[in-house]
């Protein structure tokens, strides 16, 4: 009997391996350098099936400029898809006389598979094939705890109980788009909660009010070669987001370090009341030699938008996201590619707002956060990293990856279905 256990769950590992073995990784990168409204690319498999469109959100295929600027860029990430031949994309252009200023990067396995500039793209779509095989190594190394083929990276639902990892694990059931926004607004330097003077290491800021009866402080503990111009400009763009402006030099990554925390009005207690704190970062952009870039630390959970025109670097326990010099655009952008998200648990936490520049001089640049968790629902994309969720029955499994997550016996699929009494 043992002997057949044994040879039983050895042809499962076998069958398991072999599912991932046929797939690849698969990942297209989309730029317009002018007319970015134009144009529009749509993915395919070989059965004809459309698994993917990529344009610019903020206007898509139309005649007409509908935006702040008409360049456009991102990178798709397909995840691993099932290897096989006769894949292919179709350019297209609303002009029908080609892209202008574009190319486009189809990678499989770490391998350009695909590079055009577009030309040739037309109201029809202009099509070119390619085949996905040689990623297998990097995709059996994937996590996927539901065993559906797609990494719980890129996967809604993690453990494919039908509930997504956001419900499940961020807490979103317990609020409402009711719920007011964290208010950045008429900021005051708050001398008696500060051990330094105003902009420099130590001042703390206080925002009255910011959610009702509730003040935000935040204060500057690190400062490398940077300046503050700014703590919050209530004057552009969106009063109530987080809109500080903040002058780099020098080389390297330059930036401002701020710790934010939730107090009782008017004083310097920190509040008992807050459960979890979500935000967006907007409009990092930037190019050649400063790219704007946000460190979180300690976050526990993270996304961008896929497609996006940030990149995501994990260090340690904190997560850096940065521009990737895709896209670059005049004044705030309200464009998907180029917003991250964030939650921190607790009424405190910490940020940097920095430069990663390669060049000397001295650049102002304004960072843009909001707290509104209305917006944090909003959140689209499937890359969304939950890095310490809930675990109800504590077993030792965050909710999102356990099928039975209070341990009755009873899966989250179905206690989650509504009854008549």
């Amino acid at each position: 009997m043992k002997t057949k256990i044994v040879f039983a769950l050895f042809l499962t590992l076998i069958s398991s391996t072999a599912l991932f073995a046929q797939r690849s990784p698969v990942e297209i990168v989309v730029k317009w350098g002018q007319e970015s409204y134009e144009g529009k690319v749509e993915v395919y498999n070989p059965a004809n099936d459309l698994i993917a469109t990529i344009c610019d959100d903020n206007q898509c295929y139309t005649g007409t400029l509908d935006g702040v600027t008409d360049q456009y860029g991102s990178r798709y990430d397909l995840g691993c898809v099932t290897n096989g031949s006769n894949y292919y994309i179709k350019l297209y252009d609303f002009a029908n006389d080609g892209w202008k200023s574009g190319n486009i990067r189809v990678t499989v396995a770490g391998i350009d598979v695909i590079t055009d500039n577009g030309i040739s793209a037309n109201t029809s779509g202009y099509q070119m094939n390619f085949n996905v095989a040689g990623g297998d190594a990097s995709c059996s190394s994937q996590l996927d705890t539901d065993e559906d083929g797609l990494a719980d990276y890129l996967d809604y639902d993690d453990d494919g109980d039908g509930i997504s990892d956001g419900v499940e694990n961020l807490g979103e059931e317990r609020f409402e788009c009711t719920l007011p926004e964290l208010a950045f607004e008429n900021g005051v330097y708050d001398a008696s909660a500060s051990s330094g003077p105003i902009d420099t290491v130590g001042a703390v800021y206080r925002f009255g009010n910011a959610i009702q009866g509730y003040d935000v402080l935040m204060e500057i503990t690190e400062m490398t070669g940077a300046s503050i111009s700014n703590i919050d400009n209530d004057a552009v763009d969106n009063p109530t987001y987080l809109q500080s402006e903040i002058t780099f030099t020098g080389v390297g990554t330059p930036g401002v370090t701020f710790q934010f925390t939730i107090v009782e009005a008017g004083t310097t207690t920190p509040s008992t009341e807050i459960y979890r704190i979500n935000g967006i970062t907007w409009d990092c952009d930037g190019g050649g030699s400063l790219k704007e870039s946000v460190l979180y630390y300690n976050p526990v959970a993270y996304g961008t938008e896929n497609p996006t025109s940030l990149e995501t670097q994990v260090i340690g326990s904190d997560v850096q996201i940065s521009a990737s010099g895709l896209q670059e655009g005049p004044g705030f952008s309200t464009l998907k590619v180029l917003r991250a998200y964030y939650q921190f648990i607790g009424n405190s936490f910490s940020m940097r707002m920095q430069a990663l520049k390669t060049s000397t001089g001295t650049t102002t640049r304004q960072f843009g956060m909001s707290f509104t968790q209305c917006e944090f629902l909003d959140f689209n994309a499937d890359a969304l990293v939950i890095v310490s969720g809930e675990d109800f029955d504590g077993d030792g499994k965050f909710n999102h990856l356990d099928i039975d997550s209070d341990n009755d016996g009873i899966p989250d699929n179905v206690e989650a279905q509504t009854t008549l009494g």
